[in-house]
């Protein structure tokens, strides 16, 4: 019976019929140990899988989602597009401007820092309802929930004049002040879009603006 009762417990199947097993249960047994011991073992696991699910969408620098879990939300709005009449949705792309030369520049940990600082900047920045991802690169997409491309416009500008007042340190050079800008495409998401034609869109507003300046954003 005890070998029984182990086994059925470490398989989690207590809790199918939990009173069934507490009548052989004392509260100071050695069973009852083993039980509690199995169950701490048991969330332990549970709080993995979840951290391991959470990373296969996130990406490990900056803690936003990556492209997978883009991919994931912007199903998820399209999906509420179809189902809610008053529901619309636009997605901003931001490249920062002259990356390459900044990680060249100044060495890819600086880079990394600057990565950090924007996305942290754009979560601070945006509404919590919105999802924020880093597509590739340098380059970060931000889901504009019940947001119109007008809408999407003002804020993608918003963000874009709030970077470029910010200053980055670069502590091993004297603590010289570096100064960042970004440039963004803004598109709102029309029926019979799929994933790619809405980043697309976007992407084509994005390179308008690079390509008149940069430190803009279009829409």
């Amino acid at each position: 019976m005890i070998n029984t009762l182990i086994r059925e417990i470490s398989n989690g199947n207590y809790k199918k019929d939990e009173n069934f097993f507490l009548k052989f249960i004392s509260e100071d047994s050695e069973l009852n140990t083993i039980r509690k011991e199995i169950e701490t073992l048991q969330i332990s696991i549970e709080k993995r899988e979840i951290n391991l699910k959470n990373s296969a969408i996130t990406d490990g620098l900056t803690g936003v989602y990556n492209r997978k879990g883009l991919e994931l939300c912007l199903t998820t709005a399209m999906r509420k597009y179809e189902l809610f009449d008053d529901y619309d949705f636009s997605i901003i792309i931001f490249d920062i401007d002259n990356f390459k030369k900044i990680n060249d520049t100044y060495g890819h940990i600086f880079g990394d820092r600057v990565l950090k600082l924007i996305c942290k900047t754009f979560i601070e920045n945006t509404d919590k309802n919105n999802q924020i991802s880093r597509y590739g690169g340098e380059e970060f997409i931000i889901i504009l929930q019940n947001i119109n491309r007008k809408e999407g416009f003002k804020i993608g500008d918003r963000l874009r004049k709030t970077i470029e007042k910010m200053e980055f340190i670069h502590t091993s050079d004297k603590e010289k002040i570096i100064k960042i800008t970004v440039s963004g495409g803004v598109a709102q998401y029309e029926a019979g879009l799929d994933i790619e034609q809405l980043i697309k869109k976007a992407d084509v507003l994005l390179y308008r603006a690079k390509n008149n300046g940069k430190n803009k954003i279009m829409c």
